[in-house]
């Protein structure tokens, strides 16, 4: 797999980017982890198009682990930025002391749920102030001791 530097429409660089196999050449992988990088929303996007900057995932994830979670990126990262948070830890709050923890770092505001999805999963949809792009946020249960 080939690694290589990649320019974004607004001038920004990201190096250390893979492409994707053959299914999907014109495409391009995410990022140096853990800084992400999201890749262009349009592929023929209009001149001076600049798509919006993703969140603060350093901030995300150490909020997660202080409050006894992980948190993995799921989706394109295009439309919106959807994760999966995890309790990894004994001590792990419950969903909603997760969520009230992310509002407080983020500055952000739970615009939607909690919807009660399959297998005890919580999804809640939260906004970033000046942050254009929703993040859905779906929370696995804690096990029962």
């Amino acid at each position: 797999m080939n690694i290589e530097t990649v320019t974004y429409q607004n001038g920004t660089k990201a190096t250390g980017v893979a492409p994707l196999p053959d299914s999907a050449p014109n495409e391009i992988c995410a990022g140096v982890w853990p800084d992400v990088i999201a890749p262009p929303r349009y592929e023929n996007a209009a001149p001076g198009w600049v798509d919006p900057a993703l969140p603060d995932f350093r901030l995300i994830w150490k909020t997660a682990r202080e409050c006894g979670y992980s948190v993995g990126i799921h989706g394109s990262l295009k439309r919106d930025v959807d994760l999966i948070a995890a309790p990894w830890t004994d001590e792990a709050v419950g969903a909603p002391g997760l969520v009230n923890a992310m509002c407080t770092a983020l500055n952000a505001r739970r615009v939607d749920g909690p919807e009660h999805k399959p297998h005890g999963r919580v999804a809640v949809t939260l906004q970033i102030d000046g942050y254009y792009k929703p993040l859905d946020l779906s929370i696995l249960p804690i096990a029962a001791a």
